[in-house]
C-alpha cells in the first residue's frame, strides 16, 4: 500500500471488515520500503557512420525456401524508323 498508494488499494479493501482494514493500515505504517527508483539510462547519441568502409548486410534465405523469380524485363517496343524527308 505504501508503494501503490491508498487510492489504488481502495477497491481491494472495500469488501474487508473494519478490523482487517485497521490491521492492514497498521502494517502499512510500520512497513519499511527498501526499493529505490532506478532512473532510466540516458541513451548515447547515435554514432555517425564512418566514411571509410561500408558493410552491406544480406539476408540469407530460409532453408527449403524457393528462390524468388527474377523480375521480368520490360518488353521493348519496336519503333519504326523515322520517315525520310522527300528530296
Amino acid at each position: 500500500m505504501k508503494i501503490m498508494g491508498e487510492r489504488a488499494m481502495g477497491p481491494y479493501m472495500e469488501g474487508l471488515d473494519d478490523i482487517r482494514k485497521t490491521k492492514i493500515k497498521e502494517f502499512c505504517d510500520a512497513a519499511e520500503v527498501k526499493a529505490k527508483d532506478k532512473p532510466k539510462p540516458v541513451a548515447p547519441p547515435p554514432k555517425a557512420p564512418s566514411s571509410g568502409q561500408k558493410k552491406t548486410v544480406t539476408k540469407k534465405p530460409a532453408l527449403g525456401a524457393k528462390k524468388p523469380a527474377p523480375p521480368a524485363a520490360a518488353p521493348q517496343e519496336e519503333t519504326a524508323p523515322p520517315p525520310k524527308a522527300p528530296t
